[in-house]
């Protein structure tokens, strides 16, 4: 049994970046060189949300999340505002 190779198809999608037919050579370049432009400063943008999102997956790290249950009036606000003091002293 032999594999027939499926067709290459080209990008459907490619006909929104390449530049249009009917330019000639110097626009086409200037057309090129002004998306690689825009390239970089996406490139920047998406390196620049990346290290933000190392920044705050680290300042995560040593979050502590608490869940305080408890009937109203039984001083659970009042809990939570003192922890920074149990915290700061070692209690």
């Amino acid at each position: 049994m032999q594999i027939i190779p499926y067709p290459q198809l080209p990008d459907p999608l490619s006909i929104f970046t390449e530049p249009p037919p009917n330019k000639m050579p110097p626009e086409q370049l200037a057309h090129l060189t002004h998306k690689a432009g825009e390239k970089r400063v996406s490139d920047e943008i998406d390196e620049g949300l990346r290290k933000e999102k190392a920044k705050m997956k680290k300042e995560r790290e040593g979050l502590v999340k608490v869940l305080l249950l408890g009937q109203s009036e039984s001083g659970k606000s009042m809990t939570l505002k003192s922890m920074p003091f149990f915290f700061e002293f070692g209690v």
